[in-house]
């Protein structure tokens, strides 16, 4: 027998538990050494692969929508030259000019659509004195560009950062539906593997049946009150159930190796899994007095693949609006200002206030900049692509919520069917059990045959397996409903939280 702790350190380093806020049913569940289904979903949530590798999609989608936004990052560039020019001056001498300059810019995507420049320049002229005096020179620009026809507004410059945002939305609900669809398969094979051994019972209690029969009528063939065929019948009889409950030891390893693949545990650990301790759920949940049309219409709004499914919905349609924007010609009005100022140059310390000499005289420049492509045969067929798959994305969306709308309904169905054979095998089961002991009474008075020994403990034995199977479909059922209806897994990834309590009842 393993606890949860021993169970994370044969995980080893790579399980990381913190974070994660899974409700326990009960305190004294696991008291006794025994694995609970709140210790089942607590390690399932640490170490499903299947959740890790949708982690790991969320984090490339941080990756991919921290890039789109690159195209908004401010930009600044600086360049400092120093040029020597030989010129001929007036008198047709030689004449050396040396000119050092400094710029620095800046430039800046706006999320509309507008580009925003910016630039000053530094030059400084020494001349040889035959061409003149040495001068200082100022420049300063600022510039602007506001698309009118493509991407106005931005509707493809920010469609990148938009759909990239969109599509990290449907990772992180991608996410959650995995951890849903991870903690139901652990689920599923924990009421499997309390099967497993609750059938085990029934057929150790069956050979216990069948072999104190042999006993019985042993003593009965000795005082010459059955024959010693009976005995043989019966001898038969009970070594068929010792097979069988040979058959079902199997059974219960297949059970612990699922359980263990659901929870992610390396072999090692499948191997060493303790018994169950949480109990089959009882009935009583009141299945059919819920409300199907509300809940699907809450399912709606819980479900986090239907959510995904929206958000990639969203993003083809952003991909597709930015597609038509490029198909449009381009026209940009083009603004720009500035001043120029020169200065006789008083030294290397004067250099660099040159901007600030004198009150500047501002410049001025409006353009309207148009280009037209004639074919255009890139953007007409990235049109035509994005259409497509915005269509595609609408139709599974569509799809979903009709699927998710069946499987609702069904999973209502399937919770109340199970309920009520449960109660019925419950019922089964205690006539059975005080039917075998008059069979047995009469059989040892000489007034049953050894057919109606064997068939009476066969029924109470089939009945009994019977109501074992339908304590795991309820069961099945309560977790498969709270699935269906998005009720499973709550929170975000690192928070995931799973009320195990609940999965004793439907939602």
């Amino acid at each position: 027998m393993i606890t949860l702790s021993r169970l994370v350190r044969v995980l080893g380093s790579g399980v990381i538990v913190a974070g994660l806020a899974v409700h326990a049913a009960a305190d004294d569940e696991t008291s006794s050494g025994g694995l609970g289904l709140a210790q089942v979903v607590e390690v399932t949530l640490s170490a499903s692969p299947e959740l890790k590798l949708a982690a790991a999609q969320v984090e490339t989608a941080d990756g991919s929508l921290m890039l789109s936004r690159a195209a908004f990052d401010l930009t600044l560039t600086a360049t400092a030259t120093v040029t020597r020019t030989n010129r001929i001056d007036a008198m047709g001498a030689s004449a050396v000019q040396k000119d050092s300059s400094f710029t620095a810019g800046a430039q800046r995507m706006m999320r509309n659509g507008i580009l925003v420049t910016s630039e000053v320049s530094l030059i400084r002229s020494l001349l040889a004195q035959s061409l003149g005096a040495d001068t200082d020179t100022a420049d300063v620009r600022l510039g602007v560009s506001i698309p009118l026809l493509r991407d106005r507004g931005g509707a493809s410059s920010a469609a990148a950062e938009r759909a990239a945002a969109r599509d990290h939305e449907a990772a992180r609900s991608g996410l959650r539906y995995t951890a849903a669809q991870q903690v139901l398969a652990a689920v599923v094979a924990y009421w499997d593997y309390q099967a497993a051994h609750e059938r085990l019972k029934v057929l150790r209690s069956s050979v216990a049946r069948a072999e104190r029969a042999v006993e019985e009528t042993s003593a009965l063939v000795k005082a010459d009150e059955r024959t010693p065929a009976d005995l043989i019948q019966l001898r038969g009889n009970a070594a068929s159930k010792r097979a069988t409950r040979v058959s079902s030891e199997q059974d219960i390893t297949a059970a612990r190796t699922a359980l263990g693949l659901a929870m992610g545990l390396p072999a090692d650990a499948i191997a060493a899994l303790p018994l169950p301790a949480t109990a089959f759920p009882e009935p009583g949940s009141g299945a059919e007095r819920l409300d199907a049309s509300r809940l699907v219409e809450e399912t709606y709004r819980r479900r986090a693949d239907l959510a995904a499914a929206d958000q990639r919905t969203r993003s083809a349609s952003i991909r597709l609006e930015a597609a038509r924007s490029d198909r449009r010609p381009r026209l940009d009005l083009v603004l720009n200002t500035g001043y120029r100022t020169t200065e006789a140059d008083e030294g290397l310390a004067r250099f660099l206030l040159t901007v600030n000499q004198h009150r500047p005289h501002l410049d001025a420049l409006v353009a309207l900049r148009f280009e037209l492509p004639v074919s255009n045969s890139a953007a007409r067929g990235l049109v035509t692509q994005s259409s497509a798959a915005q269509e595609q994305s609408r139709i599974a969306h569509d799809d979903l919520r009709r699927r998710i709308a069946a499987s609702v309904a069904l999973g209502l169905e399937a919770v109340a069917h199970a309920e009520a054979t449960l109660l019925e095998s419950a019922e089964a089961v205690r006539l059975f059990e005080t039917g075998i002991q008059a069979v047995q009474r009469k059989f040892q008075l000489g007034a049953a045959t050894l057919f109606d020994l064997i068939q009476a403990q066969d029924a109470l034995t089939n009945a009994l397996l019977f109501h074992v199977q339908s304590q795991r479909d309820y069961a099945v059922a309560i977790a498969g409903l709270r699935f269906q209806s998005g009720r499973l897994v709550e929170g975000d990834r690192g928070a995931f939280q799973v009320p195990v309590a609940d999965l004793m009842k439907p939602p």
